[in-house]
């Protein structure tokens, strides 16, 4: 599982916060929260077609459209969560990806035997 830094806590108490997790036995790592990256991330998987959304999803993108920049260049934090929790998926996606187990041809049955029971029959 995936912990990120949660601007209102302090470094400190965010890191003891991990530490009494591991010790109820949660496999937790610590992963910093760059809006930007996440932002530009999010963006390209749109664009390139490797994110998509429902178009029946109707709050999500009128929160899309309305996510915005102020005069400053800073992300106007107004009704945001939909995109916060989008941002936080695919900066965590590399985590969630598993290796694939080892297929063995037992794990198929006898579909691989030849002979008269087998796909084969040869």
């Amino acid at each position: 599982m995936l912990v990120q830094d949660q601007g209102s806590i302090r470094p400190r108490d965010g890191g003891r916060l991990i530490r009494n997790y591991q010790k109820l036995g949660l496999d937790l790592k610590y992963r910093e929260n760059s809006i930007e990256s996440g932002i530009l991330e999010t963006s390209q998987r749109m664009r390139s077609g490797r994110l998509k959304v429902f178009p029946k999803l109707t709050k999500y993108l009128e929160e899309r459209r309305l996510y915005r920049r102020d005069e400053y260049g800073q992300v106007v934090k107004d009704r945001d969560n939909l995109q916060d929790a989008t941002r936080c998926l695919v900066l965590g996606l590399s985590a969630m990806i598993t290796k694939p187990e080892d297929e063995d041809e037992e794990s198929y049955g006898s579909i691989f035997r030849s002979g008269p029971r087998g796909w084969t029959r040869g």
